[in-house]
């Protein structure tokens, strides 16, 4: 089962880091051990992990964000 995390600030940058994003997502490691990546807005206000766990499509193309 693959994993998705996000953070959303609408009226400011948000406050925590990408390594504390990525903390989080570590806490998440069982759901997708396979591949994980991040994505930030130009804004720094929005900010989406995902973790993938290949056992439905094994190929790169399914490789995400």
């Amino acid at each position: 089962m693959c994993g998705i995390i996000g953070a959303i600030s609408h009226d400011k940058p948000l406050t925590f880091s990408e390594g504390k994003f990525s903390e989080l997502m570590k806490k998440m490691d069982y759901r997708g051990p396979d591949a994980q990546d991040q994505w930030v807005d130009k804004s720094n206000s929005i900010r989406l992990g995902h973790l993938r766990l290949s056992i439905q499509d094994p190929r790169p193309e399914g490789t995400q964000p």
